[in-house]
């Protein structure tokens, strides 16, 4: 028990390093492009709430075109880290899962075709993300992500990590129009709240209570805030992952979601190798 309240202690202090790491990158960033009016807005909407969609993002034919691809690689029967290449790999769900039990992952999605790698090095989804918090932000990990109606119901409301900063860009390859398609949800503005993050990790991590981004319940304060996102497919979401948020669980057909992460730079660390770095994965 003393070493789990050393080792929480331990860890918050590093997040409160990293945090105060983040702040003085943020005094010395210096713009590398000129953003138009659009993606200046888009970027002061992820800055105040902690999303932004973007709408129309890819065109239909764009769309059909990377599904025929998905569909080529996301087949029923592959196997947990089984790799396609030296790159692109399978995560499944776990038998039994508690939670994400229809979740099904491809990572180093950018291996397999170049309209996904071109995904992944769209500029201007990164230097909108760079513009929102004036940090250099880098691109470690693409993957595409089906949620099928199946196993066990989808994670309630966490956050991701707690530090360094980390966004997601969605774009969205099926539309997600209605409760049963299971939309993306997350708190407005709650990536704001530094303290309060630090807070739940400490009582969480101090009670050995798995996994430790994971919020027990939304206060009043919070629960006013909540947005569920229904969207066309073709639109990106990007979303910062310091806000709570959750998806939910759908009950028809197929949703289909190619996903990059960004990660502030932190130290030269790769935190698509580095998975144990990742605070809130592995405890």
């Amino acid at each position: 028990m003393l070493y789990l309240k050393i080792k929480s202690i331990g860890i918050a202090i590093y997040i409160l390093l990293i945090e105060i790491w983040t702040i003085a990158t943020r005094a010395l960033y210096k713009k590398k492009q000129v953003l138009s009016s659009e993606d200046l807005a888009a970027a002061k909407k992820l800055r105040d709430d902690g999303y932004v969609v973007i709408p129309g993002y890819y065109d239909s034919s764009k769309v059909e075109s990377l599904s025929e691809v998905i569909d080529k690689y996301m087949k029923d029967g592959q196997g947990d880290f089984d790799h396609i290449n030296r790159v692109s790999y399978y995560r499944c769900p776990r038998a039994l899962a508690r939670w994400d039990g229809g979740v099904f992952r491809l990572f180093g999605a950018e291996a397999i075709h170049h309209l996904i790698n071109s995904y992944r090095n769209d500029k201007r989804l990164k230097s909108i993300v760079e513009e929102a918090f004036s940090v250099p932000m880098s691109c470690d990990i693409t993957m595409v992500q089906e949620n099928l109606p199946i196993g066990a119901e989808t994670r309630g409301f966490h956050i991701d990590m707690y530090a360094p900063l980390e966004c997601k860009a969605f774009l969205f390859l099926t539309d997600v129009k209605k409760n049963e398609d299971g939309p993306y949800s997350l708190v407005r503005s709650s990536h704001r709240k530094f303290w309060w993050r630090l807070g739940n990790f400490i009582s969480r991590s101090l009670r050995g209570t798995e996994p430790v981004t994971s919020v027990d319940n939304l206060s009043a304060v919070f629960e006013k805030d909540v947005v569920k996102l229904l969207l066309d497919k073709g639109t990106v979401v990007i979303s910062c992952q310091q806000a709570i948020h959750r998806g939910w669980k759908h009950t028809t057909g197929r949703r289909i979601a190619i996903v990059n992460y960004y990660y502030a730079h932190l130290y030269g660390q790769n935190f698509n190798k580095n998975i144990e770095k990742r605070l809130g994965y592995n405890y």
